[in-house]
């Protein structure tokens, strides 16, 4: 949820208001470079969010949110996940209906899509425990701290490190547990917001660390994003204090459409990089990157940098 956070920093040093036509194209490059990392990150275990607390670690300067151009652009993530999943979440739509009429007919029915969706509810309901906390994950967001940020990237490269060894399970919504959806609900709510973190690599692997099969596991990640992205605009924009800036607006439709394709690209990749038995390759990126942020802030302690 809050990467959302990390993007407004971000944002923050890249000024996006039109002042005039020598900014328009520093503005449309800056917003179409952040639509690529956007589509990219957000899809692949590597942390969107520490990339860009790390991109604005060396940033300087400051200019207005642009909780529009965030917020749309995560909106471009959901357009990703709706079209790659789109029939499962017609079914899970149809199933949450007949759930309802169950209920009021008291009658018990455990079809595959009525048990995901219940599994779905299950690892959705630690959302909550993120939102009580929140303000103490926006601390950890504020520290501009490269060397503890470098630490959670190595973090994210060890669970995924650990998964690698077990991405043969066979588990899917009939035979996943209410503990295994709740295990993997508390990792998104409790470790994921923090920045380094990423929230489909740590979900993904503690799924295969479980049991479950790739495709299925890639795909309860992925379902499971839905609630938390939504809940984390809805979130950010009644803290915006309405104050949603549209300038450059023309440039983020178009910025959209570049992140939906590069998501669309990325999650169909990252299924053939799993059973391929190459997940490994995502660790290895991750540790490089958080060594680097590492080792920058013990030579900017030193006052060496």
């Amino acid at each position: 949820m809050f990467e959302f956070d990390a993007y407004r920093k971000f944002l923050k040093n890249n000024r996006f208001i039109d002042e005039g036509k020598g900014r328009n194209m520093k503005s449309a490059f800056v917003i179409f470079i952040y639509a690529i990392v956007q589509g990219l990150t957000e899809f692949l275990p590597v942390s969107s969010s520490g990339h860009m607390l790390l991109i604005q670690h060396f940033q300087k300067g400051a200019a207005k949110d642009n909780v529009f151009l965030y917020v749309t652009l995560h909106m471009g993530t959901l357009v990703t996940i709706l079209l790659t999943y789109w029939k499962v979440i017609l079914k899970l739509t149809g199933e949450m209906f007949n759930l309802v009429l169950d209920l009021v007919n008291r009658r018990y029915t455990n079809s595959y899509y009525r048990r995901l969706l219940t599994l779905l509810a299950t690892s959705t309901a630690p959302l909550i425990i993120t939102f009580v906390l929140r303000k103490q994950y926006r601390r950890v967001m504020d520290l501009d701290n490269t060397i503890l940020l470098g630490i959670f990237f190595l973090l994210t490269a060890t669970i995924v490190l650990i998964s690698c060894k077990k991405i043969h399970g066979s588990k899917s919504a009939m035979e996943m547990r209410y503990a295994d959806a709740l295990l993997i609900g508390l990792v998104q709510a409790l470790i994921a917001p923090l920045p380094g973190i990423s929230r489909s690599g740590i979900t993904i692997a503690v799924g295969l660390i479980l049991g479950l099969s790739i495709k299925y596991c890639i795909m309860y990640s992925f379902l499971l994003s839905i609630p938390a992205i939504c809940a984390a605009e809805l979130v950010s924009v009644s803290e915006s204090s309405g104050q949603m800036d549209y300038g450059n607006g023309w440039l983020i439709p178009i910025a959209v459409l570049i992140s939906v394709l590069v998501g669309c690209i990325c999650v169909n990749t990252l299924e053939k990089v799993i059973k391929k038995g190459k997940f490994h390759l995502f660790a290895y990126y991750t540790v490089f990157v958080g060594t680097f942020a590492i080792v920058v802030g013990m030579l900017e302690h030193l006052n060496i940098l």
